[in-house]
């Protein structure tokens, strides 16, 4: 497993000779993203989850920290077209 980085896409996309469109971290803290369905306590650990991912979301914006950082967010979202020739 390897964190990438949108530094690391943009490497990618000059590579593939791409224009990139849109390349930044996605989403706020999300603790959903670690499979719990498997495990045999999950009807308690899933709604703890839930109610974390919310009320850790909504003290990051008030307190003006931007949740979409790279230390927050699960996600990246990344969208490049090819260059004509």
């Amino acid at each position: 497993h390897k964190l990438l980085t949108p530094e690391d896409f943009k490497k990618i996309a000059e590579s593939l000779n791409l224009n990139i469109l849109c390349c930044k971290y996605f989403g706020s803290w999300n603790a959903s993203i670690v499979n719990f369905h498997k495990n045999r306590y999950k009807n308690l650990i899933i709604p703890i989850v839930k109610i974390s991912n919310a009320l850790i979301g909504g003290i990051l914006r008030l307190i003006k920290i931007e949740p979409e950082h790279r230390l927050f967010s699960p996600y990246i979202v990344f969208i490049a077209k090819k260059l004509n020739k």
